[in-house]
């Protein structure tokens, strides 16, 4: 078994050149692929719009994927996955 570990966040947040090498080993982003408008509430002030990625491969279908914006508990979105 491989592991790999790789740093997706830069300043500001995600660096999205990573997600180019993730997708080489068969990986794509459910928040980065399609117009999210990111994952951070409106409780967080700082720049950048991303701070948690949802990480899938072909081996396991998707039924949905979901970032809940309502309510706001945190300055990060939940994120729901159904497989």
């Amino acid at each position: 078994t491989l592991s790999y570990q790789i740093n997706l966040i830069g300043p500001i947040g995600a660096d999205f050149r990573h997600f180019e090498t993730l997708a080489k080993f068969g990986l794509k982003d459910l928040v980065t692929c399609q117009d999210t408008g990111g994952t951070r509430t409106t409780l967080y002030k700082k720049p950048g719009r991303f701070a948690d990625y949802m990480l899938v491969n072909d081996a396991v279908p998707v039924n949905s994927f979901e970032i809940i914006r309502d309510p706001e508990v945190s300055d990060h979105c939940p994120l729901i996955l159904e497989i």
